[in-house]
């Protein structure tokens, strides 16, 4: 796939890029909007549960039979002892302020259109569950960030839990437009629609909302190549009460119609197989040049053996009970564990184990450099062996040995990923990866983690969708649209 920046780039495109001031103000903002949404999974977790859902229905009867403002709720106010309300959800939005005009993001999609000529190269739409938020590092961020960077035009749909929630536009110069998903299925065929010019057009699917099948449809009609990328095993997922909207036969019909799926590791693959798509193909996880670099030291207590993890805390993977054996049975090492979330009340973590809570992506290779041993501590269950966690690439990038437990090494990466079970295994694990230490050992896991960036991703996707593999190819014929 052409690679190059076409001739109407800004020209001050990549000064801004490189901008460190720039940048670190972005990291700042992202992170404070990551703390948004966990605070509202949180929200949504509470909302989902049944103590939620029967006080809800308590207090919806007990607006039927004693109304705001009829002598039923005052009465009922006046027995309870309370003063009324200064404000009420409903009053929220009467009076809240209908942005949806002034964050209109259609124009910015239209002037992405008029100022990319070049249109020999892709455009590319990326249905995603995340924002653009560079500081979280995932993937369908890395991909269009990256896409973006060699001129391909990115309209990135992403999700938001609340109608009021706008993406700033922040990366237009760089040819992206944001795109609420909620406003887009409102609107599918100014998407449909959208780049028409270009020699070809790719949809990725991150996530299959039973909701996206009219747009699919509508893609597939008007000659997108629609790809599937397959992230996580959703099945699981709203198992465990994370992904509520799920929908088997849905995840069916987007796979057989889909014109190429990947996926991020040999066991979704076998799973979409399972699911009735033969053609599939792994492309794995990567990680961001520039992560592993320390900029401030950040030093640490250490232990006899010092151990880390950085990432999200959830207890729908995250094994506490294995990590808090551990960390008992070796007194003398330390634990530190880095992101958002804490142990479950049932479980008690001993002193070693030191939580530092969410940190800037930028400071994670700082403290990283402290730890003997990277972890990614996960359940031996079917949610964690789906995933290809990011981390796993960005701690061989930094040099580090990494244990983990519930998923499964990156291929090629067995000599520098063990995989256990069990806490006397992942003690062992532990203590054998912190004795192999040395320049030789640190250089040739980065050697590997230098192989496995997102430009070497999208490098696959673009490469296998150019070759015209499963059923590109055949999309082409059927559309006459040239190679």
């Amino acid at each position: 796939m052409p690679t190059e920046t076409p001739s109407t780039t800004p020209p001050d495109r990549e000064s801004r890029a490189g901008d460190p001031v720039r940048e670190r103000l972005r990291e700042q903002r992202d992170l404070a909007l990551s703390e948004r949404d966990a605070a509202l999974r949180r929200l949504a977790e509470i909302e989902a549960s049944a103590g939620y859902r029967l006080l809800a229905l308590f207090w919806k009867l007990m607006r039927r039979l004693a109304p705001p403002g009829s002598w039923r709720g005052r009465l009922y106010r006046r027995l309870r002892g309370a003063r009324p309300a200064a404000s009420t959800p409903e009053s929220f939005e009467r009076g809240g302020n209908d942005d949806s005009v002034a964050n209109d993001p259609w124009p910015e999609l239209y002037a992405i259109e008029e100022q990319v000529t070049a249109t020999h190269l892709p455009a590319v739409a990326i249905l995603s569950t995340v924002w653009l938020l560079e500081s979280e590092g995932q993937r369908p961020t890395q991909l269009a960030l990256e896409l973006a960077r060699r001129g391909l035009p990115v309209a990135f749909c992403y999700w938001r839990w609340w109608p009021h929630e706008w993406a700033v536009q922040d990366r237009i110069d760089a040819g992206i437009v944001q795109l609420p998903i909620d406003l887009v299925l409102a609107h599918p065929e100014r998407l449909v629609r959208a780049f028409s010019g270009h020699r070809q057009r790719i949809a990725i699917v991150a996530f299959p909302h039973p909701d996206f099948f009219e747009l699919v449809a509508a893609l597939h009609a008007a000659g997108w190549i629609v790809v599937y990328d397959v992230l996580d095993d959703w099945e699981e997922f709203h198992r465990v009460g994370q992904a509520v909207w799920y929908d088997e036969p849905f995840e069916r019909h987007l796979l057989t119609g889909a014109d190429a799926v990947f996926t991020v590791n040999d066991v979704l693959a076998e799973r979409v197989r399972e699911l009735g798509r033969d053609a599939v193909a792994v492309v794995g996880n990567g990680f961001r040049p520039g992560l592993e670099e320390v900029f401030s030291p950040r030093p640490l207590a250490r232990g006899e053996v010092t151990a880390g993890y950085f990432g999200y805390l959830a207890g729908a993977w995250f094994d506490w009970a294995l990590l808090a054996a551990a960390a008992r049975k070796r007194p003398d090492w330390r634990f530190y564990l880095i992101g958002y979330g804490g142990a479950p009340e049932e479980i008690t973590l001993p002193e070693n184990v030191v939580l530092l809570g969410k940190q800037p992506q930028h400071a994670l290779a700082a403290y990283a450099a402290n730890w003997d041993v990277a972890l990614v501590p996960f359940k031996p269950e079917r949610l964690a062996a789906g995933a290809d966690p990011i981390k796993t690439y960005e701690y061989l990038a930094m040099g580090l040995p990494v244990v983990v437990t519930g998923v499964y090494p990156p291929p090629g990466s067995e000599a520098f990923v063990t995989r256990t079970e069990g806490v006397d295994g992942f003690l062992a694990a532990i203590a054998h990866a912190a004795r192999h230490q040395g320049a030789d050992a640190k250089a040739a896991r980065q050697r590997f983690a230098a192989g496995c960036t997102w430009a070497h991703r999208a490098d696959a996707l673009l490469d296998a969708i150019d070759r015209g593999e499963q059923r590109v190819a055949e999309k082409r014929a059927l559309m006459r649209v040239e190679r």
